[in-house]
């Protein structure tokens, strides 16, 4: 019942408050990440939402994918948010060395 029930709020849009909220665990777990993303105007709406839009199958290979999704389908909802969150940490060194968009 959880899964996705805040998705569709914005539709067509992205989910502006599912992107909110990822934005505030970036802020959270990795502020300097997050304001380098400010000050080179990269919103969530460009390194979150085409992660959630295309659930990771355009950045995983499909072995990554299907583990993923193990445990996606096998954790809390927030879990696949926790997942964009983490991705964006673990590719910090190189979204760090970007300065334009």
């Amino acid at each position: 019942v959880n899964w996705s029930q805040h998705w569709f709020e914005y539709f067509p849009n992205p989910p502006i408050n599912i992107l909110g909220i990822i934005e505030n665990l970036l802020a959270h777990h990795d502020l300097h990440l997050l304001q380098h993303f400010v000050k080179c105007g990269i919103t969530s709406q460009i390194y979150a939402w085409p992660l959630l839009e295309t659930v990771f199958s355009e950045v995983l290979t499909q072995d990554e994918w299907l583990m993923l999704w193990d445990n996606v389908l096998s954790n809390h909802p927030a879990f696949l948010i926790m997942s964009v969150v983490a991705y964006s940490i673990c590719a910090r060194g190189p979204l760090m060395k970007c300065t334009e968009l």
